[in-house]
């Protein structure tokens, strides 16, 4: 994972830097592929609009996106697209309003770069000093929709639901993601069941 969860803080530095002009989100349109000189990939348009993938929420995170004191999936694949890696006491330092945009910021290949700059340079202001950085996401099974992950399978298996590949495949990327990071070894799996049942691959 990129991130981490926890409880967060209203305050925010006074001078931290501007966000609200991300990239053009004109790459949000073309599929998967690595930008000229392998630096971003752009998302991938699926079911629909890629602010499926960039914005939502999920109800099984209800529990805590409502003032978003944890960091909801949505962010945490931006972050790995991005390639930085968010230590809880920086997301508890961002003010509501910045993890706010931060749900709402686009993932196009541009708009991603941006954010990249952005976390950079805000996180540099912060106490526990600048955000570390890690190899953007690129071709991460998350990102295919052909074959289902085995960490997946087996996780989903253990469940009781058998994962076949046309299902994963009609997932949008941002529902693989978080299938992808709750099937994780050492993960709980505690929300696990109930994704399982808001995508609509198993009955409650």
């Amino acid at each position: 994972m990129t991130t981490e969860s926890m409880a967060g803080s209203d305050s925010a530095s006074s001078d931290s830097p501007s966000f609200d002009s991300p990239g053009s989100e004109s790459g949000a349109s073309e599929r998967l592929g690595c930008e000229s000189g392998g630096s971003f990939c752009a998302a991938s348009q699926e079911w629909g609009a890629s602010a499926e993938n960039a914005q939502i929420c999920f109800d099984f995170e209800a529990e805590f996106t409502a003032q978003l004191r944890c960091i909801p999936m949505a962010v945490r694949r931006k972050l790995d697209l991005a390639g930085v890696k968010l230590k809880l006491v920086h997301w508890s330092d961002l003010a509501v309003p910045e993890r706010q945009r931060l749900l709402e910021w686009p993932d196009g290949a541009a708009a991603i770069a941006d954010l990249r700059l952005w976390l950079l340079e805000r996180t540099a202001q912060q106490v526990a000093g600048m955000a570390s950085t890690l190899p953007v996401a690129c071709q991460e099974s998350w990102q295919q929709d052909q074959a289902t992950p085995r960490s997946v399978q087996q996780a989903c298996r253990e469940q009781g639901v058998l994962l076949q590949d046309p299902a994963w495949g009609r997932l949008i990327e941002l529902q693989r993601f978080a299938l992808v990071k709750l099937s994780q070894s050492g993960h709980e799996h505690r929300n696990l069941p109930l994704a399982l049942v808001e995508f609509g691959l198993t009955s409650p």
